[in-house]
């Protein structure tokens, strides 16, 4: 009898060591630098109508409400996805390689850009480096336009925003503000117009970084800001922008009366209107997430068992 579990465990072992190691290799192999890089520069022409954008922040690899939010994206013909930052729990090469498996299940025909956020950017030593985002999504300071409305992403993974950056996003808003429809800028940190941290403004930028921001929505009539950070759910309005905070992605909440949650954002002529619908941030894609993360743990016990009807097997025999 021992021997007969001993011959299961065994091939039942070799079944699972296997397959696993395909099954990890498929995904490594299928998720690699550039396979879902951010739209960049004009990649649609102007169109008239209502815009419509479905945005979340801070899911921390948790999938439960992007996936519901690609949903309402297909159900409602969203004209662009936003995820404003933390799409990945850490800088890792796992990581990066996870977000690119979730944004393959992305509807197909509907642009999507990551934002820079601090986790795309710190790794587990608490380093601070950019060059795995630029593998992955590409610059981190970027535009693109699509439909006549301009995108504009901010660099705030480091928790600041300096003159050099703010003059970077200026020269883009000279050069192509004035044509578009709309005007969104995105950042992971959001400006202090709020009380937006728990304690205070400890999940904003300082008072001297807000106003570099706070001066290109006055200055170029920015329509939209975009960001998270904060894992809950704020919206303010300054100089005829909405800043709008979705930092209910997944990841565990700064403030839970606000909920896992997305919004649907629509830019139109009487200015931004947007619902904010809650959302579970966990699901069959989690548990993926958390096999692919820690696959090898899974076969220590498998094999702790192999060894104990071995020694079983050897006492019988004597």
């Amino acid at each position: 009898m021992a021997r007969t579990a001993l011959n299961v465990a065994r091939f039942t072992t070799a079944l699972l060591l296997l397959g696993s190691a395909g099954w990890v290799a498929r995904f490594y192999s299928g998720n690699g630098p550039g396979s879902h890089l951010n739209p960049k520069g004009e990649i649609a022409p102007a169109a008239s109508g209502t815009f419509t954008i479905v945005t979340l922040s801070d899911l921390k690899a948790r999938s439960g409400v992007l996936l519901n939010a690609y949903d309402d994206a297909r159900a409602n013909n969203a004209d662009v996805i936003i995820v404003g930052g933390d799409l990945v729990q850490q800088d890792s090469d796992f990581e990066y390689q996870y977000a690119m498996r979730l944004l393959s299940l992305a509807p197909e025909g509907i642009p999507l850009f990551n934002t820079i956020g601090n986790h795309e950017a710190w790794d587990r030593d608490n380093h601070h480096e950019v060059a795995q985002y630029r593998k992955y999504f590409g610059n981190e300071e970027s535009w693109f336009e699509t439909k006549g409305v301009l995108f504009v992403s901010l660099d705030t993974s480091d928790y600041h925003f300096d003159a050099d950056r703010a003059a970077r996003a200026e020269k883009v808003l000279r050069e192509r503000a004035a044509s578009a429809r709309y005007r969104v800028l995105l950042s992971h940190v959001l400006p202090q117009v709020g009380k937006l941290g728990k304690k205070g403004h400890e999940k904003e930028l300082s008072d001297q970084e807000s106003k570099l921001i706070l001066g290109l929505v006055t200055s170029y009539k920015i329509d939209l800001l975009l960001g998270g950070h904060y894992h809950g759910y704020a919206e303010e309005s300054y100089a005829g922008a909405l800043m709008l905070l979705t930092g209910g992605g997944g990841a565990t909440l700064d403030d839970p009366a606000a909920g896992y949650h997305y919004c649907r954002v629509t830019l139109g002529p009487g200015g931004p209107t947007h619902v904010k619908i809650a959302s579970s941030a966990y699901g069959l894609e989690w548990i993926r997430y958390q096999v692919l993360r820690y696959w090898y743990a899974f076969l220590g016990p498998l094999a702790l068992l192999v060894i104990v009807l071995q020694l079983v097997a050897r006492r019988k025999k004597t």
